[in-house]
């Protein structure tokens, strides 16, 4: 939510925390939906009627999908050195091979 916060408060200029607070749980919840991109769609639409544009929502939530890659790719290979300590040692026994 912050980092949501974040991008699109630098890219549109407009800095309500409450209203991009808003808008990010409630296109969250179409998620939801089947269907791949309905978040999407919500954001732009909802965005549009606040008087920011459809291709800053769409650059804003880019950026937040890379942002995600980035920081998980960040997270496993912090990760990567201890899981092969602990798994080398026998502590999850039997479940996990390396």
């Amino acid at each position: 939510m912050i980092a949501w916060y974040l991008i699109i408060a630098q890219l549109s200029g407009v800095k309500s925390f409450w209203l991009h607070f808003c808008v990010y749980y409630m296109t969250n919840l179409a998620r939801r939906l089947p269907g791949l991109l309905w978040y999407l769609v919500g954001r732009a639409y909802m965005y549009e009627q606040k008087g920011i544009s459809k291709s800053t929502v769409a650059l804003g939530s880019a950026l937040e999908a890379v942002l995600a890659l980035v920081a998980g790719l960040i997270v496993y290979l912090v990760s990567l050195p201890l899981f092969n300590k602990v798994a080398q040692s026998g502590w999850f026994g039997y479940w996990v091979q390396s």
